[in-house]
C-alpha cells in the first residue's frame, strides 16, 4: 500500500543523499555488507520517489528530512545488526 500522507510538502530542493553523505553512511556504517551499501540505499530512494507522490525523505523542511533519515537509519541499523545482517 501507499505510504500514509504527510500533508508536508514535497522539498524538491533536497537530494537525501546529499544530506546524508557516503562520508557519513562510512562512519555510521564501517562494517556494512551487502545488500546494506550507500549506493543501494540512494537507489531505493530514488525508485521509491520515482512511483510514489509523498517521497521518502523529501518531504517538509531539510530539518524534518534529517531526522526523518536519523530515524530510518537508527531502525534499520538495530534491526540489521548495524547492517552487517
Amino acid at each position: 500500500p501507499p505510504a500514509p500522507i504527510s500533508g508536508y510538502p514535497v522539498n524538491n530542493n533536497v537530494d537525501p543523499c546529499d544530506l546524508f553523505t557516503r562520508d557519513m553512511f562510512d562512519v555510521f556504517a564501517p562494517n556494512s555488507t551487502f545488500p546494506y551499501t550507500y549506493d543501494g540505499l540512494c537507489e531505493a530512494i530514488t525508485d521509491y520517489n520515482k512511483d510514489h507522490t509523498e517521497k521518502v525523505f523529501q518531504m517538509g523542511t531539510e530539518d524534518m528530512i534529517r531526522m526523518e533519515i536519523a530515524a530510518f537509519l537508527g531502525n534499520t541499523a538495530h534491526e540489521s545488526d548495524d547492517f552487517e545482517a
